[in-house]
């Protein structure tokens, strides 16, 4: 294996804490004090109304303010969930790349048990890397709006729902894959993820999401927010063993 290789492994995984990390669950309540927040608007001017613009002014003057103090923490949750995502995906992806070139590296033309693993890792690969980027800014800015943000929150529960989902069924596939090259290779075979982010319903989500008349995505957040934890700690078990397993001349930056 090059030392280019060797050092790319050792960043990838050293980096590890600034991509899979934790978003604290109490943002979450921004989220639903906005929610109670422009829920209160309409009814206030229903109250007020027939009487004079400057007492209704001043209950609606606080209410939006506070409004948009609520949907502004809410917005930078959603870009740090979606931004998270981006950044877990994209090191992954590098990552397993890294690790495929390492072994093939070491790999022998003519040895198909090994070759075999290699080219459905490619394969696998190629599907991992099917998710495109989503932009943190875009759909922060856009769960800012009053109102019509809802919908764009639960669009990107949705979505984010979706590609976890796929990213970890098409990295299960390809972990299993390089662990076969390894074993090969004479190496140690990766441990199986033992607990598996909960499948979400996506379909079932949403449709409780406009039953519940917008209540429901407050708790599709919760999930979303504190589920990757689990995802997060299968990391920390299978990476130091593919860094540990591609050593040359001492362990690969094992970080865990």
């Amino acid at each position: 294996m090059s030392e280019t290789i060797q050092t790319e492994l050792t960043r990838l995984v050293e980096v590890r804490p600034r991509t899979d990390y934790s978003v604290a669950p109490r943002w979450i309540w921004a989220t639903g004090a906005g929610f109670v927040i422009w829920a209160a608007i309409p009814v206030t001017v229903y109250l007020y109304s027939g009487q004079t613009a400057i007492p209704l002014a001043i209950p609606l003057g606080i209410l939006g303010l506070s409004g948009f103090i609520a949907s502004a923490t809410s917005s930078y949750l959603v870009y740090q969930i979606i931004n998270r995502r981006n950044l877990h995906f994209a090191r992954t992806e590098e990552l397993l790349w890294k690790i495929l070139d390492a072994q093939k590296s070491k790999a022998q033309p003519s040895d198909l048990k090994i070759q075999l693993p290699i080219a459905s890792t490619e394969q696998d690969l190629r599907r991992l890397a099917g998710n495109p980027e989503r932009s943190a800014v875009l759909w922060g800015l856009l769960t800012l709006i009053p109102y019509l943000g809802w919908l764009a929150l639960i669009y990107v529960l949705a979505f984010l729902s979706r590609d976890f989902d796929n990213h970890e069924r098409w990295e299960d596939l390809t972990i299993e894959d390089l662990s076969r090259v390894t074993v090969a290779q004479g190496g140690p075979a990766a441990p199986r993820r033992q607990w598996h982010m909960p499948r979400q319903s996506v379909p079932a989500y949403v449709v409780f999401s406009f039953i519940t008349l917008g209540i429901f995505p407050i708790v599709w957040l919760y999930f979303t927010v504190t589920d990757p934890k689990i995802h997060f700690e299968y990391h920390r078990t299978f990476e130091p063993v593919f860094a540990a397993a591609l050593t040359v001349q001492g362990q690969i930056g094992g970080v865990s």
